[in-house]
């Protein structure tokens, strides 16, 4: 809520300028595209609220609710937010800006920007906290599934709680660190998620054909011919969004992958020595 809150008094800014929704007149461009990559970043999370369904009463109810109310309050917000940053301020120069929102709020109130820029500070941190317990419940589930080591999915005696997978986490997010550059790491982030959102899409279809008298708590609507048609569509986007990033990005990402699917074939290997 002070997130949102913060957005709000921005919109609010930008509402009173001459230029706000003047975007919408604007012909977008190849860059857009390019642009639209890294942008994602901006919306991932919603995808994470699948995460804590064990945390969650009636999950199959609360869940997809909580999912698409997110995406569209969220989508909301963000396009006012980008109509009222171009109102306030010149698309060059907010290209230049290292703190675009609170620069642009500047022009409106030095007051609010003051103010936004305190809740920036908490909504990065807040952020930096929602990606740590949806990554440790991710590794969880992971080491439930006896794909990484049973330690990994230990739960705390008293509060039930992950704490060995909230420490690997914190351990991957140290690591980390020493890149420094926000744009690169929500880069590889992106490209990280298209390529799960691709495989998630898949197993969808597939699952569709193959387990058809699978107990469904929620089922996605929209069917041709008993193919799924939101799948498809995501696949397809997802894969527009994957060729639109830097040559560094996908270098960086497949070694990402590459490691990762090292550290599971050994585990996996190790695993059946041990019980030989």
């Amino acid at each position: 809520m002070i997130e949102a809150t913060g957005l709000i008094l921005f919109i609010w800014l930008g509402w009173q300028q001459p230029e706000f929704g003047n975007a919408l007149f604007t012909m977008p461009n190849s860059t857009t595209l390019t642009s639209a990559g890294l942008i994602i970043f901006a919306y991932l999370g919603f995808e994470n609220i699948v995460s804590l369904a064990e945390e969650t009463k009636k999950p199959e109810i609360t869940i997809p609710r909580a999912i698409i109310l997110s995406l569209v309050i969220s989508t909301v917000l963000y396009v006012l937010v980008s109509f009222a940053a171009l109102g306030l301020m010149p698309a060059k120069q907010l290209a230049l800006s290292e703190s675009s929102l609170v620069n642009a709020a500047m022009v409106g109130s030095k007051p609010i920007a003051s103010i936004i820029g305190g809740i920036a500070l908490f909504s990065t941190a807040n952020t930096a906290l929602i990606c740590l317990i949806t990554a440790s419940r991710i590794l969880y589930g992971i080491s439930k599934d006896h794909s990484l080591p049973s330690l990994i999915s230990k739960t705390h005696a008293t509060l039930k709680t992950p704490w060995v997978a909230a420490l690997v986490a914190l351990f991957i997010a140290l690591i980390l660190l020493p890149i420094r550059s926000v744009e690169t790491l929500a880069n590889i982030s992106s490209f990280a998620t298209m390529i799960a959102f691709i495989s998630v899409n898949i197993a969808l279809i597939y699952l569709r054909r193959s387990e058809k008298n699978m107990a469904r708590p929620f089922r996605i609507p929209f069917s041709i011919k008993k193919v799924p048609v939101l799948p498809l569509l995501a696949i397809f986007s997802c894969v527009v969004f994957l060729f639109q990033f830097s040559k560094s990005i996908y270098l960086t990402g497949t070694l990402v992958f590459i490691l990762s699917a090292g550290l599971y074939f050994f585990y996996q290997l190790f695993k059946t020595k041990k019980s030989a």
